[in-house]
């Protein structure tokens, strides 16, 4: 926590000489330490704070981690070029951790991004089986998207729902910012049928941070 305090002390130092103003993306966890990647690298060891100096205007995808593994934040940034992005992981009333309140991307609050608890992915399901049409199919996902994330395994049983491969790659492309083991997600484009559908999702994915 020292070193991370001086090192934030120094970068603001060279800010206030250069008379520039300080830009990045800032994470706190409060009392606990967690590790910060950016783009799939690890930036910082186990820590309190985390400051991602000099970041040019982009799309960046910030997971973040806590002792054990776990991740307690994952999703993709929109930084603007200037000023500082604040992300604050809370914790919860049971002592585990979660995405807290200060998390605004241009003003717009982030959803929770827990994973999507068993009961609450049957009843998912369920309401998927029950409907006949595929756009509609596919509006669920997106609606409960907005307050959880899921896991591959939730995604390849998602995918059973729709018999159509074309449908299918577009499920992947929507379910894929809210994955929170995007390592594991090469086994679930392997689901599609054809190699061609396989090919156009792992290049949407290559693309992923273009099309933000």
């Amino acid at each position: 926590m020292k070193r991370i305090f001086s090192f934030l002390c120094a970068v603001l130092l060279v800010c206030s000489v250069q008379a520039q103003p300080l830009r990045g993306i800032h994470v706190r966890s409060g009392h606990h330490e967690v590790v910060v990647y950016l783009n799939g690298c690890q930036v910082s060891m186990p820590a309190e704070s985390c400051f991602i100096a000099n970041l040019d205007r982009g799309v960046y995808r910030v997971d973040v981690r806590d002792r054990s593994g776990r991740v307690v934040y994952h999703q993709n940034v929109r930084y603007p070029g200037h000023g500082v992005f604040e992300i604050q992981v809370g914790v919860s009333h049971d002592g585990g951790m979660y995405p807290g309140p200060d998390c605004f991307p241009g003003g717009n609050r982030y959803p929770s991004h827990r994973v999507m608890p068993h009961e609450r992915f049957k009843d998912l399901l369920d309401d998927i089986e029950d409907d006949g049409f595929d756009d509609r199919r596919l509006k669920r996902v997106k609606k409960a998207l907005k307050h959880y994330s899921l896991t591959c395994s939730q995604c390849e049983d998602l995918m059973e729902e729709w018999s159509f491969d074309g449908h299918r790659v577009d499920l992947l492309k929507m379910v894929y910012p809210h994955v929170v083991d995007p390592e594991n997600f090469d086994e679930v484009i392997e689901e599609l049928d054809f190699i061609s559908n396989q090919n156009e999702v792992k290049d949407y994915l290559r693309n992923y941070g273009r099309f933000m």
